[in-house]
């Protein structure tokens, strides 16, 4: 089962282990509509990941905080500090690859939701 979103359609889901992994696409015109809508239904430790249009080997990425969120442009996992965000700073962050992605990648594509077990 894929989460309920509005707004959002899911392509896939992955089961890691410690969390399940969910792919979905953007649609144009709708990106930030979209990205606030993820943002208002994910959980604490949650990510959002959208690939850097200027970097294919980058991506933004959004967590939910205890309060707030944290964001970092990451690299291969890991690499990246996390740096304090508000909500307006996170849409902001998630939406250049949200807007990229939705012109050029594949139906479905674009977008990574990772959801950590409770």
């Amino acid at each position: 089962m894929y989460p309920n979103i509005p707004d959002i359609q899911f392509s896939s889901k992955r089961d890691a282990g410690t969390c399940v992994i969910y792919t979905f696409g953007f649609t144009e015109g709708r990106e930030r509509r979209q990205v606030e809508a993820i943002l208002g239904q994910i959980t604490a430790a949650d990510e959002i990941s959208v690939a850097d249009p200027a970097d294919p080997e980058a991506s933004y990425e959004v967590r939910r905080a205890v309060v707030g969120f944290e964001r970092k442009h990451g690299r291969h996992g890991s690499y990246g500090t996390w740096i304090s965000a508000s909500n307006i700073e996170a849409v902001e962050w998630l939406l250049q690859g949200a807007e990229a992605s939705s012109k050029t990648a594949k139906a479905g594509f674009g977008g990574v939701l990772t959801c950590k077990r409770q």
